[in-house]
């Protein structure tokens, strides 16, 4: 690996703990998790050996089906508008129209057609706040229907009970 440094004489013996630290902390995750688990302790790691790993480990990998659901490591963002949000930002609620088409909006002053803007972005928030508040209702029912469920359980344990109880005295 190191014949033209054995040209010039120089030893190459002792290079391996650098060379391998280098190596060592360019591969992934799973495949340095790996090298530690197969190499041991017993003794000093090797270049010859970490090479005779790297062989083995690319055949297994090559060998190996991919996955059809690879999971990323990061989420992506998106730095532009899409087209759904630019749609929904032109809408006028008051008549449902597109904005720029709107006849209505068109032929108003400035003024108006800044309290027209106003008026549909707070209907836009008001219609954001209702749809939370609807979901908030939603988990509120499921939580209330989990108690009743369980209020109704402990009824039937107590139910249950007293009939037990009933029995126990009737037999003494």
């Amino acid at each position: 690996m190191f014949s033209c440094f054995k040209n010039f004489d120089v030893n190459t013996e002792t290079w391996d703990p650098v060379i391998l630290t280098i190596l060592y902390h360019k591969l992934d995750t799973y495949t340095s998790r790996a090298y530690q688990l197969e190499r041991g302790n017993e003794s000093d790691p090797t270049i010859k050996e970490f090479l005779l790993f790297l062989e083995k480990r690319a055949l297994a990998l090559e060998k190996a089906e991919p996955t059809t659901a690879t999971k990323t490591h990061y989420k992506p963002v998106v730095n532009v508008a899409t087209p759904a949000a630019l749609l929904c930002a032109y809408w006028v609620i008051l008549c449902t129209m597109k904005a720029y088409w709107c006849e209505g909006t068109g032929a108003k002053k400035p003024a108006s057609k800044q309290r027209i803007t106003d008026l549909n972005n707070h209907l836009s928030e008001v219609d954001t706040t209702l749809s939370d508040l609807n979901e908030q209702s939603i988990s509120f029912d499921t939580r209330l229907k989990s108690v009743e469920n369980q209020v109704s359980k402990d009824n039937y344990l107590s139910d249950k009970l007293d009939v037990m109880e009933i029995k126990l005295a009737a037999m003494e």
